[in-house]
């Protein structure tokens, strides 16, 4: 049975949640963004990183159209725990420093090439707990596919769906579908 205090406690937690949840997808929503939680030199290596990974091409937006380094930003403010928020700091830093001793520039100012090169070196690393890369890769993987623009546009949508049939007819290079 729930007492009086926990029916209060739990309503302040819900309330709250939607209260935060609304923000952060509103932060996403403007023009002008502030940001909570980057530097600005993070942003832009997280910005270029973003849209390097899901550029825009003739059939889908790209990361920078769902805003994905300005959810990032918010996301990892208002979400992840101090001790997470280190690590994706941690490896920001350790990309800045990776690219700024192989090319003496920051990752935004390399080239398609470079950024290749740059990303493939922490690809081959190993799949560990200490690989942080493949921490914000998953990270803007979802924040993009989870956007309007990638549940919308990138992806196959149907707003309504009508029954269910699970023998829908796939061609190879169909649209993966948005469940949402």
């Amino acid at each position: 049975m729930m007492n009086r205090r926990d029916l209060i406690r739990n309503a302040a937690l819900v309330s709250g949640a939607s209260v935060l949840s609304s923000n952060l997808f509103m932060s996403c929503a403007s023009d002008s963004y502030e940001l909570t939680f980057f530097h600005d030199a993070q942003f832009k290596l997280i910005e270029a990183l973003s849209e390097f990974i899901l550029p825009r091409t003739d059939g889908s937006p790209g990361a920078a159209d769902a805003k994905v380094a300005q959810y990032l930003d918010a996301y990892v403010s208002h979400c992840l725990t101090a001790q997470n928020q280190e690590k994706i700091i941690g490896f920001i830093a350790t990309c800045a420093e990776y690219t700024n001793q192989k090319y003496q520039n920051a990752f935004h100012t390399l080239t398609h090439q470079e950024k290749a090169q740059v990303l493939d070196h922490f690809e081959a690393q190993p799949k560990t707990a200490a690989n942080h890369y493949q921490k914000v890769k998953s990270m803007i993987l979802f924040s993009y596919f989870t956007s309007q623009e990638g549940m919308t546009k990138a992806l196959a949508y149907l707003p309504v769906p009508q029954r269910y049939d699970g023998n829908i007819m796939y061609q190879k290079g169909d649209k993966a579908w948005a469940l949402g």
